[in-house]
């Protein structure tokens, strides 16, 4: 190929792979489609297990729920977890 051609041939790989980039952004992106439709499904299971927290919470006179997931728990006694609990509950309502 002539250094023209060539340059030429890069620019139309150059612009495609952007152009990839791109769609991928939409669909795996943070705010891309992937992302949204795994949102809308969460959000129902979501819910119901907030409602289940919220009712053994007050059920058994707790005061605060903590989420040690988001890593802000730095000790807990093991014998306050109520998770098992929440997942015996929800396993229930199946």
């Amino acid at each position: 190929l002539s250094p023209e051609k060539r340059k030429e041939k890069e620019e139309v790989v150059k612009q495609k792979y952007m152009e990839l980039q791109t769609a991928m952004q939409k669909i795996y992106g943070p705010q891309g489609k992937l992302e949204q439709e795994r949102a809308k499904l969460a959000e129902p299971l979501l819910k119901e297990i907030k409602k289940v927290i919220d009712q053994v919470a007050k059920k058994d006179k707790y005061d605060v729920v903590l989420d040690s997931g988001v890593g802000v728990v730095l000790y807990h006694n093991p014998r306050l977890d109520i998770t098992q609990k929440i997942i015996d509950t929800l396993n229930k309502k199946k």
